[in-house]
Parts: C-alpha cells; structure tokens; sequence
C-alpha cells in the first residue's frame, strides 16, 4: 500500500503538468488577443510608409527635373570643349582631356543648392515620418498594453487553476486507491480471522492505520502544491514586474527612438564633401575616392578619359569605340536588395555626366551606400 501511494506521490511531484513556468512576455505577445492589436499597428504604419515613400519620390523627381534643367545650360560649352579636344591640329596629351574646368563656379554653386535642398527636405519629410510613426506607436500603446495585460492576467490565472486542479484529481485518486485497499484488507481479514472480537479489533487497527496514512499523504501533497504554488506565484510576481517596467517606459522608449532616428538621418544626409582625388574633382551623384564610390553633391568634372583606370581600380571599364561612353559595374559585394547591382555610365562626350540604373529609391540609395562604407 506504502508502495503505490509513493508512485502516487511521485506522479504529482515529477508530472510535467505540475512543474509549470510562467509565460514570457514575448510568449504573451503571440497570443491572438495582443496579435490583433499590434497588427492594427503594423497596419497603419504600412500605409504610412507607403504615403511617405511617394512624397519622397516627387520630391525626388522636383530635383531631378531641376537638375537636368540647370545641367542642359552646359550641354553647349561642353561640346564646344570637346570639338577642342578632338581638333585635328592640336595634339592632346591624352584622349579625353581639357584646358579649362567645364564646370563653371557659378553652376556648381547651383547644384549644390539643390542638393543642400533637397537634403533640408528629405530631413524635414523623413522627421515628419518620424513623428507621424511616433504618434501612432503612442496611440496604440495603451490598448497593446491593456490586451498584454489582460492576457497575462488569464495565463497566470488558468497556471494557478491547473495546478489546484491537478493536486485535487491526485487527492481523488489517492482516495480511491484507499478505499480499494480498505475493501480488499477487510475482506482477507474476514477469511483469515473466526474470532468476532479479535476480527473487530484487527478491524479497527487496519482502519485507523489507512486513515493517518491517507492524511499524511495528503498534507505531503498539500506541502507539494504550496511548494510549486510559491515558486509559481515568484515567477508571476518577476513577470508582472517587468510587465509594469515595460509598461511605465513604453512613451520614453518610443521617444529616444524617434530622437535616435532624426540624429542618424541629420549625420547621413550631411555628410561632409570629401575632396577630389587624382584627376576627379566630382561626380554628379556620386563622388569617388581612395577607389570607393560615396554619395556627394559636385557635377562630374573629368581631367582625363583614364578616370576609370587611374582612379578607379577596383570597376573594371571598356574603352568603346570613338571613346565617346565608357560603362562599368562595381564588382564588390553591395547592400541587399532592393539595390542589388548598381550600374553606372560615364559619358565622355557633350553631357559628362553619370547616370545611376538600378537604384528604385534615390534617398534609400544615399543613405545605405553611405553607411554601406562606414561614413557615418
């Protein structure tokens, strides 16, 4: 009898149904209470993204236009240095080079006007997003937190439950077990013992004897249950503790993190302008050196038609016939997608100017590529 109430015992203490842990937060946030509000979120900050994306591309097709405006009052003046270049009765050192800058001071000044307003824009546009994400985060907090708190109300509630519930079905079996093998002794007395008062007396022992084993067993059980009810009810408290923390911070969490963002934007749309390097005073888009491309804010000026080669030594170039375009592709690896491979085109001829392909978003460009060498 010791025996099988020990096994009884055992299964109460060493059941996987009554070493509970309480749940997580994270785990409290996969319920579906709490999945629908943060898909709520997630939601309206989708559409606010995609909003934000579509000013940034007019305001980048607005620079675009003006740049390509502004660029087309050189097209003369660089075809006329050209056709210097190429005079049959000059002979230049090398194909492709000229006298004079074909970038005029006053141009240039230009162009850096606009991409120093294009950049004030982007940093107003991109703190504007910033903010509008701010406040829909701040408005979606108290529901969020209210639907974590109510669901870890209810898991904390049904851990406590099951664990009563599995000390109260153990207590029952106990019971039962007990009473089988009250029946059963009490039956083997009768065969065993003739003696009416002998019999009652052995009766009575055996009785009494099943009863303060049963209440011994039973406050065993009662020790397991306060036992597993205390660690249970410390890994709820610690729970609630960083619910609370988690909860008091959330406002002051979101804000460091808007004020993060801005501080990073103004660092990567700012950068200072490197310096021209061998022959390369600037590139419109781009601005090259020590063999890295980075994003400046100059109008491509060429020295020479062996920038690729002297400069560049890591883009490989094909000379084309006439060297009137010259294309080549950075070969390193570059960010993921959705930038993938980033052509570009020289034109040595009337324009002297690159064109970026491949990039879907110019102001994502800037800022990955500027990151992407470590120059913020």
């Amino acid at each position: 009898m010791l025996s099988e109430l020990a096994v009884i015992h055992f299964c109460f203490s060493e059941s996987d149904e009554a070493n509970l842990a309480a749940e997580s937060l994270d785990a409290l946030r996969e319920h579906k209470l709490v999945v629908k509000v943060t898909s709520k979120l997630d939601k309206e900050l989708q559409a606010l993204k995609k909003k934000q994306e579509r000013v940034r591309e007019r305001e980048m097709e607005v620079l675009l236009a003006k740049e390509a405006k502004l660029l087309r009052n050189l097209e003369p003046l660089n075809s006329r240095t050209h056709n210097r270049c190429w005079n049959p009765r000059r002979q230049p050192k090398r194909v492709g080079e000229v006298d004079t800058p074909i970038v005029s001071p006053d141009q240039r000044a230009k162009l850096e006007d606009l991409r120093k307003n294009f950049n004030q824009t982007m940093l107003a546009l991109s703190k504007e997003h910033f903010n509008a994400e701010l406040e829909i985060c701040s408005k979606y907090q108290e529901p969020l937190y209210s639907a974590l708190n109510k669901v870890m109300l209810l898991s904390q509630s049904a851990q406590v439950q099951m664990l009563h519930s599995l000390h109260d079905r153990e207590v029952s079996e106990l019971m039962k077990r007990l009473d089988a093998q009250t029946k059963e002794e009490m039956k083997n007395l009768s065969k065993k013992h003739k003696d009416k008062n002998e019999l009652s007396r052995i009766k009575r022992e055996l009785h009494q004897k099943l009863i303060d084993t049963a209440v011994a067993e039973r406050q065993r059980f009662s020790s397991l249950l306060d036992k597993k009810l205390g660690e249970l009810t410390r890994q709820h408290t610690n729970i609630k503790n960083s619910f609370e923390d988690e909860r008091a911070r959330a406002l002051e969490r979101l804000r460091a993190e808007y004020e993060e963002k801005c501080s990073k934007l103004e660092k990567t749309l700012f950068l200072s302008t490197p310096e021209a390097v061998c022959r390369c005073a600037g590139v419109d888009g781009l601005f090259v050196k020590n063999g890295r491309f980075i994003l400046g804010s100059l109008v491509l000026l060429f020295h020479s038609s062996s920038f690729c080669e002297d400069v560049c030594p890591e883009i490989t170039a094909q000379k084309p016939s006439g060297h009137i375009t010259t294309d080549f592709t950075y070969l390193p690896p570059l960010p993921p997608q959705p930038f993938g491979n980033i052509s570009f085109r020289v034109r040595f001829g009337n324009s002297n100017r690159i064109g970026l392909n491949n990039l879907s978003r110019y102001f994502l460009g800037f800022c990955v590529i500027a990151r992407w060498y470590g120059l913020t």
